[in-house]
């Protein structure tokens, strides 16, 4: 199985970018119970989503280069 880790070079800058504008989306729609019960499921599932959502970093674009590692061999299943 291919992880997220083991595809993107940069994962955790990415990562932390995609939970930064989950924050801002969560600031602007404090509201939207679907949204708010997402962030609860991502926190409980995982340290990573827990520990970047706790830095309270937000942002309202990403700008960036995304590197993937395609190995010939990977499987994706």
């Amino acid at each position: 199985m291919v992880r997220a880790r083991d595809f993107f070079v940069e994962w955790e800058a990415g990562a932390a970018a995609t939970v930064a504008l989950l924050r801002a989306e969560a600031g602007r729609e404090p509201h939207d119970r679907a949204l708010r019960e997402r962030i609860g499921e991502l926190s409980t599932m995982g340290a990573d989503f827990r520990t970047m959502w706790t830095a309270h970093d937000v942002r309202i674009r990403h700008e960036g280069i995304i590197t993937w590692n395609t190995p010939r061999s990977a499987s994706w299943s």
